[in-house]
């Protein structure tokens, strides 16, 4: 069995690469190319594979980043259990899905409280009146991704990249938004109380009828934001 625990191999190029069986545990795989490699019972626990490409490549009988099993079939993503729960009853509580491939997904209404997304790639992805409070979502991928009308109440998204995200009339009171990056994203009348903007980069984006009640701006980038029709009641956007 191929060990490559603890291997660097950032921008690998792993196109069909047969990895089955491989041991893989805190491996470094941010943004290499799996597509279409054979991981078949392959140890990814603790790995990171942020930004990887998965189109294609199968995980099956493969124990995930969390240490949780891939299930059949688990082509261009891990299916575990808990996924398969959550796709059968639309409910799923404290799941974690870290670091899962869920592009272009689709889901509305679901409940998923407590949820563990963190590095997930959600790009591209419409999930529409959801209930994600309390979500972790640290370092996610959420480039045009369209989250409408849903519970984010403190969620951590914190140093996720979002370019293009659209969060409109979500509620995402007391989230984490440190550190984002979050260009021409739209919070067009999204409830923002409490939320902790700092050091993200917001340039291009649309606050329209935004509720930023409390919320923390402090060495934010705002350039050529609109905020027409915004509150802004005891914002702090200085140190």
């Amino acid at each position: 069995n191929t060990n490559l625990s603890s291997f660097k191999l950032r921008k690998a190029h792993l196109q069909r690469a047969d990895l089955r069986y491989a041991n893989l545990q805190n491996a470094f795989l941010e943004k290499s190319n799996l597509f279409k490699a054979l991981l078949q019972g392959a140890n990814l626990q603790n790995a990171s594979l942020w930004g990887a490409k998965m189109k294609g490549a199968n995980f099956e009988g493969a124990t995930w980043v969390n240490g949780r099993r891939c299930l059949s079939p688990s082509k261009d993503n891990c299916v575990t259990a808990q996924m398969q729960l959550l796709l059968r009853s639309k409910k799923c509580t404290k799941c974690d899905f870290s670091q899962m491939n869920l592009q272009n997904s689709q889901m509305r209404k679901y409940k998923m409280p407590k949820v563990i997304l963190n590095g997930a790639n959600l790009t591209r992805a419409k999930w529409y009146n959801m209930d994600l409070s309390n979500a972790k979502i640290h370092r996610g991928i959420l480039k045009k991704t369209k989250l409408y009308r849903s519970n984010l109440t403190n969620v951590d998204l914190s140093e996720s990249w979002m370019p293009l995200v659209r969060m409109n009339r979500s509620d995402l009171s007391k989230a984490n938004l440190k550190k984002v990056s979050a260009q021409d994203a739209s919070f067009e009348g999204t409830k923002l109380h409490e939320a902790q903007l700092q050091e993200g980069d917001f340039q291009f984006s649309e606050f329209t009828e935004a509720d930023l009640t409390k919320a923390n701006l402090e060495s934010a980038r705002m350039d050529d934001v609109t905020f027409r029709d915004a509150v802004f009641d005891h914002v702090k956007a200085h140190k």
